[in-house]
This record gives structure tokens, C-alpha cells and sequence, in this order.
């Protein structure tokens, strides 16, 4: 008589559980670094396509160009010395009230709080702030346009009897089609010749053609980014 013994299994519970090597757990932390990424892409997206949301062309005649480049240190400290500086004079309100709404709007989307409206970039309290601000992307963009405004309203740019350092003509062209034109009074003026005036004109007419086509160019770039990027993910998935 033979006998077979039939060997038992042990219990799921006894079966030890296998060890989770590195290379079974790197895909996923691969595809939260991917999602990381594109979630940033996606903001710093939305950061440009606020501020391409429009076109402007200035045409004016300077009475200097220079190299300087801009340096957001120098031109916060710049603004905040205007600020102080040049606080009952009425032609720099609107420069003023400009800075203090951009520096009180950056500073409740990071969730700041300062003494002052505008954070003293000399104080060590303050100086964490202003490195805060600077760092956000929006903020640096209409630091860059305050600049520029500033130095166009001081000394003799501000003096309206001089020919240079004006805007003389204006197109500012909206997304949803809408086109604003301003000229200058001095271009209906006798100051200007007529052919100072025929030039600056001509001269606007070609920035304004340039400078829309190669704004759309601009605009089919990101949005077709954003299709092949943003959106891929969600139809690779719908075909899997």
C-alpha cells in the first residue's frame, strides 16, 4: 500500500511579502516629478498669456539710448525713492498708486503682510519682502513698466517743450479685436515739419505691422504648446 502525502500551503498570512525593490517605485515617482513639472509650466503658462493678452506699439524720439539693462534691485530702489521723493507732486500719483496696487496685490498672493504699502527695501524687516516680490514673475513685469515710466518723468523728459522723449503715436491692439490709435497733439502742431511728421507716422504704420504679425506668430506658438503639452496626457490616456 503506498501512500502519498500531499505537502499543505501555509496560510496567505505566513507567506512573507516580497521586498519593493527602488526600480518598482521609480516609475511613479518619474510620472510626480513629470506632473510637478507640468503643473509649474502650466502657471508660468498662465503668468505670459496674462500678459500677451494685447499688443502696444509706442513710437517716440529719444534724445538718448543707452545700454542699460534692467535690474529689478535697482529699479524697486529707483520706485521707492520716487515714492518718497516725489510724494505731493500730482504728475507722479499715478505712478505711485501703480506701485502701491502691484506690491499690495503680490503681497496677498503670497500671503505677506508689511508695515508699509510699499515694503522699504532698506529695512531688514521689509527685506525679505522685496526678495519675495521679486521673485514673482508678474510683479518683475510691471516693475519693468513702472521703471520705464519713471524715468520718462523726470527732468527735462517732462518738460513738453521739448521734441524728444515723447510718445508720439500709440496702437494698442486687444485680443478680441478692438484697436486703440492715440497720437500726440505736437503731431498736429507746427513744431514738427511735415516730413518729421510723415516720418514718425510711416515709421509707426511699420512697427505696428511688424510687431502684430510676429505677436500672433507668438500666440499660435503657445497655444499649440499648450495643446501638445498640457493636453496630451488626457488623450494618451482616453486611448490606452
Amino acid at each position: 500500500m503506498t501512500s502519498s502525502r500531499s505537502r499543505s500551503t501555509p496560510p496567505v498570512s505566513a507567506i512573507p511579502p516580497t521586498p519593493r525593490s527602488a526600480a518598482q517605485g521609480q516609475p511613479n515617482s518619474l510620472v510626480r516629478g513629470a506632473v510637478q513639472q507640468i503643473e509649474r509650466f502650466a502657471n508660468a503658462l498662465a503668468e505670459v498669456l496674462n500678459d500677451i493678452t494685447a499688443l502696444e506699439v509706442n513710437t517716440m524720439v529719444v534724445s538718448t539710448i543707452t545700454g542699460a539693462k534692467f535690474l529689478p534691485e535697482e529699479a524697486y530702489q529707483d520706485l521707492f525713492a520716487m515714492y518718497h521723493s516725489h510724494g505731493e507732486d500730482d504728475k507722479y500719483q499715478p505712478l505711485r498708486r501703480s506701485l502701491e496696487s502691484s506690491c499690495k496685490d503680490c503681497m496677498h498672493k503670497m500671503g505677506m503682510t508689511s508695515v508699509n504699502i510699499v515694503p522699504d527695501p532698506n529695512n531688514p524687516t521689509d527685506q525679505p519682502i522685496v526678495e519675495m516680490l521679486l521673485s514673482d514673475g508678474e510683479f518683475l513685469r510691471n516693475l519693468r513698466k513702472l521703471s520705464e515710466l519713471e524715468a520718462l518723468m523726470g527732468g527735462e523728459r517732462s518738460d513738453q517743450n521739448n521734441i524728444t522723449d515723447i510718445i508720439y503715436a500709440q496702437t494698442v491692439i486687444q485680443l478680441d479685436g478692438d484697436v486703440i490709435n492715440r497720437f500726440h497733439e505736437q503731431l498736429f502742431s507746427d513744431r514738427l515739419s511735415a516730413q518729421d511728421k510723415e516720418f514718425l507716422i510711416h515709421v509707426h504704420s511699420e512697427a505696428v505691422t511688424s510687431g502684430e504679425s510676429n505677436w500672433r506668430e507668438l500666440l499660435k506658438f503657445l497655444f499649440d504648446l499648450v495643446q501638445r503639452v498640457i493636453l496630451r496626457p488626457g488623450r494618451d490616456t482616453g486611448r490606452s
